[in-house]
């Protein structure tokens, strides 16, 4: 993952960790991994109105990192993070490799699913390769 998040900030993709623990929570879990400084914006359960599965966390990251929603892709592992993509009108990525239900997700029918953290890869370059042919 370390890799992927690597090439993501070389190339000034605007990240956001979009979590419903509370920050105390996450910072316990995650610190020490080492990987909170390539996210320009981490929301946490008590950063808005309303957690996951409502959409208010993933439209305040949005807001933050002044990104549409429909541009954006949120990559998840659940239930509760596809529901608030759909409800946010945020393109959802399933990370098979976290998921707990993923065969309750996959009927829900993610627009994206990644077997390995190198996918997402994939799936961005096609996109940036799609967007540049419309330019032309």
């Amino acid at each position: 993952m370390r890799e992927v998040l690597e090439t993501l900030k070389e190339a000034d993709i605007p990240m956001a960790i979009v979590t419903a623990k509370v920050r105390s929570e996450m910072s316990y879990q995650f610190d020490h991994l080492g990987l909170n400084n390539f996210f320009r914006v981490i929301i946490c359960a008590e950063d808005a109105p309303r957690p996951k599965p409502y959409p208010d966390p993933l439209l305040l990251a949005c807001e933050k990192l002044s990104v549409a929603p429909q541009e954006a892709l949120f990559l998840g592992d659940s239930v509760y993070d596809i529901t608030a993509a759909r409800l946010a009108g945020v393109p959802f990525a399933l990370a098979l490799w976290g998921a707990l239900e993923r065969e309750r997700v996959l009927t829900m029918h993610p627009d994206f699913v990644l077997s390995s953290p190198r996918d997402l890869l994939k799936i961005l370059r096609k996109s940036l390769r799609e967007r540049a042919k419309a330019l032309l």
